[in-house]
């Protein structure tokens, strides 16, 4: 249950196969400064791992960082 100021609780993570991380950090210290508890994971996270930490902490968001891929 949140409590008055509270926010939500976000896992943050840059999924396995991408090593930037410097925009979810960005996105991390904003949401934290407006109040959101964050878990962050950091770089090269399995799904696996990201699905796991969401339930354990009882997450209300998922955010996540990847590659960004155009084909020509």
């Amino acid at each position: 249950m949140l409590t008055l100021g509270q926010r939500g609780k976000i896992v943050l993570a840059t999924v396995k196969g991408d090593v930037h991380d410097i925009g979810k950090n960005i996105v991390g210290v904003v949401l934290q400064c407006n109040n959101f508890d964050i878990v962050d994971l950091g770089v090269m996270v399995p799904c696996a791992k990201i699905l796991e930490t969401a339930k354990a902490e009882n997450a209300d968001i998922i955010g996540l960082s990847g590659p960004h891929h155009t084909e020509p």
